[in-house]
């Protein structure tokens, strides 16, 4: 070169490549003149470049590896958008369906409520219509024996034409009401015909079907009632009556309770599925029943599931079949709520009453005592909340994590990965709980196919 690395030409560079090139021959080729006098004799590192293509063969494996992993990682992403999109879905049309239920259920009332109403006319009809029967048979019985008594005790000629005359007038009146009574008869009859061909009173046809025509035999062919006769036709058919009455009510008690069902039902699947557009464990009804219960007179319930994790998601299965509906606690936010929840929990009454879901007690929970142990179960509950987290863990208390059967007998309390629980006298096996029904920490994998199943059902 002539001149340095980022400085000036060299003069006596200059001049040696100067005198060089005076003392060249030119009897050889170009090439051999280039190859021979001017190129430096400066061997190749082959290690080294062979060390660099490698390095660039790496470099071009580890791009195309990561680009397959995107493109495997949005594949899977369009699964799971592509489930959640069938799962609400799925919730979707359940609501509809418990929705068109309800609007069934509550038509069959109403019609069974109206029903209900025409069979109490019916029955005041015919109580009227026997009490008006046995009053005009009453009338007539002591009118008639008013006149033979008079008729008997008064033998002048003048008197007895009176008598007579006030027997036609009491004939006359009795014959009048016996018109009356037949219409009356009539119009019950109607009744009883249109209430013998509802579907609802299809067991008792028969029967009023029956009274039906005995009352039209009174109502036109006898010119004379019968009245004990009359009186035992309205005596069975009260008895008849009274037993379709009661069924009614028992029917229009079952629609009522297939209504209120109904309801709870659709509360049950509106909060499944808040839950489930917000990536949240479904949690069992009673559960859900009494958060709605307490969101609904302002308090703000938190299952603790939703508030932690398990640090090592192989545990997850067998810890959660060893704290069962303990997972699903609910936690309030101050212990005021508490107190309210207390009383709304214990006025649950009747058909509305739950029982079994636990109400995490904050001031018992006594977050901030020291880590667990790290070979406890308890030690892989980890969370944001230390309120949720120390209930967890206090009732998980110090249970070992044991990976054979020497290091689960040889601890006082310990659990395997299989389920198998040991304690200070016995030891027993846990059903695991399923991938799809795990619910500590939001979005596990599993859960999302877990709520389409509960909705299908």
């Amino acid at each position: 070169m002539l001149r340095g690395k980022a400085g000036p030409a060299s003069y006596d560079a200059f001049a040696r490549a100067f005198r060089f090139a005076l003392r060249m021959s030119f009897s050889k080729s170009v090439d051999q003149i280039v190859r021979q006098d001017v190129l430096e004799d400066r061997p190749t590192n082959v290690a080294r470049f062979k060390q660099l293509v490698e390095t660039f063969k790496r470099i071009n494996l580890l791009v195309e590896g990561v680009e397959q992993k995107i493109k495997q990682g949005l594949e899977v992403s369009k699964n799971f958008d592509a489930a959640l999109v069938e799962a609400r879905k799925s919730a979707t049309w359940t609501a509809l369906q418990a929705s068109a239920v309800y609007e069934l259920s509550n038509a069959a009332h109403e019609k069974l409520t109206a029903e209900k109403f025409d069979q109490e006319v019916v029955v005041g009809e015919s109580t009227q219509a026997s009490t008006k029967a046995d009053e005009a048979v009453v009338a007539w019985t002591r009118e008639v024996g008013q006149l033979s008594g008079l008729q008997r005790a008064h033998a002048d000629h003048a008197e007895n034409a009176g008598a007579q005359q006030d027997l036609a007038q009491a004939q006359e009146k009795s014959t009048r009401r016996e018109e009356e009574l037949k219409r009356e008869l009539r119009n019950f009859r109607q009744l009883l015909q249109n209430a013998s061909s509802n579907d609802l009173l299809a067991q008792w046809q028969p029967e009023l079907a029956l009274a039906a025509l005995q009352l039209r035999d009174f109502s036109w062919k006898q010119s004379r009632v019968d009245q004990d006769a009359l009186g035992q036709i309205i005596q069975d058919l009260g008895e008849t009556l009274k037993v379709a009455g009661t069924h009614m009510n028992e029917e229009h008690d079952v629609v009522k309770e297939q209504i209120r069902l109904a309801t709870e039902r659709l509360s049950t699947i509106g909060l499944g599925m808040e839950r489930a557009n917000t990536n949240r464990a479904q949690v069992s009804e009673p559960t859900a029943r009494l958060m709605h219960e307490f969101a609904e007179h302002g308090l703000h319930p938190t299952p603790v599931c939703d508030l932690v994790k398990v640090t090592d998601l192989k545990w997850q299965p067998a810890m959660e079949a060893y704290l069962a509906r303990n997972v699903e606690a609910i936690l309030l936010r101050d212990s005021e709520e508490e107190q309210k929840a207390f009383g709304i929990y214990q006025a649950l009454q009747g058909k509305r009453t739950i029982y079994g879901v636990k109400i995490v007690r904050s001031d018992k929970a006594r977050p901030g005592q020291g880590q667990p142990a790290a070979d406890t179960v308890a030690s892989l509950i980890q969370g944001s909340n230390q309120v949720a987290v120390a209930y967890l863990r206090g009732k998980l208390g110090n249970l070992k994590r044991a990976n054979t059967a020497q290091e689960a007998l040889r601890g006082e309390r310990a659990l395997t990965l299989d389920g198998m629980l040991v304690g200070p006298g016995d030891f027993e096996r846990l059903r695991l709980v399923p991938e799809a029904d795990l619910q500590i920490g939001a979005g596990a994998k599993g859960q999302v196919d877990g709520l389409r199943a509960e909705s299908r059902d």
